[in-house]
């Protein structure tokens, strides 16, 4: 059985700095303050650029792609071109991760992935799942992290568009992804994914 490998876009994206002002007051519930942020964003399709980098900073892998995400169904769809192709896909109930070099497909709980995922975040405002959440303002954007102490999210978000998110593990490694110039969905954007015939599946939904 091939080993199973789920597309790291799901779980981050990075952004250069946006400058942020706001008053004092404001600055007492970063939290209320990215939720009224992200309420801001509508739907919306952009191209990303990608890096990972090591515990040394140094670059591991560079990548590029585009991310829709419909606010309306809470769903989101991310094709990364390069350096591999693979598609993360959710309806707002399911997440499909798909690779088509291995020919394998993992699929799981929006529910679960939401609360591991800026894109979740960004696609479906679950009160269940921002409380899990400890939010700070950081340069630009925000800082989210878990109680857990888990890889923490810097979610970089304003004026009603993203930038782009960023993703650190405990170790310190990073993969941020910076996006593009925003556009309206394209007619016809599937938020869905039909099974190609001969694909190998790993259903961990109710697992």
């Amino acid at each position: 059985m091939k080993p199973a490998r789920i597309a790291g876009a799901v779980t981050a994206f990075a952004a250069a700095s946006l400058p942020v002002l706001l008053p004092s007051a404001a600055l007492a519930d970063p939290a209320g303050d990215l939720r009224k942020d992200i309420s801001l964003v509508r739907s919306f399709c952009s191209p990303f650029t990608q890096k990972v980098t090591g515990l040394n900073g140094e670059t591991v892998q560079e990548g590029s792609g585009s991310v829709c995400v419909s606010k309306e169904k809470s769903s989101f769809r991310v094709e990364t071109k390069t350096p591999d192709e693979n598609l993360v896909v959710s309806d707002g109930k399911s997440v499909w991760s798909y690779d088509p070099f291995m020919q394998q497909v993992t699929i799981a709980s929006f529910s679960e992935i939401a609360g591991s995922s800026p894109l979740g975040l960004i696609a479906s405002d679950s009160p269940e799942v921002w409380k899990k959440y400890s939010v700070k303002r950081v340069s630009g954007g925000y800082e989210l992290s878990t109680a857990e102490g888990g890889d923490r999210f810097e979610l970089f978000v304003g004026g009603g568009s993203i930038a782009g998110f960023e993703i650190v593990s405990r170790d310190g490694r990073k993969n941020s992804y910076k996006l593009g110039a925003a556009g309206p969905l394209a007619a016809g954007t599937a938020f869905s994914f039909e099974i190609p015939k001969g694909t190998e599946v790993d259903d961990r939904r109710g697992k």
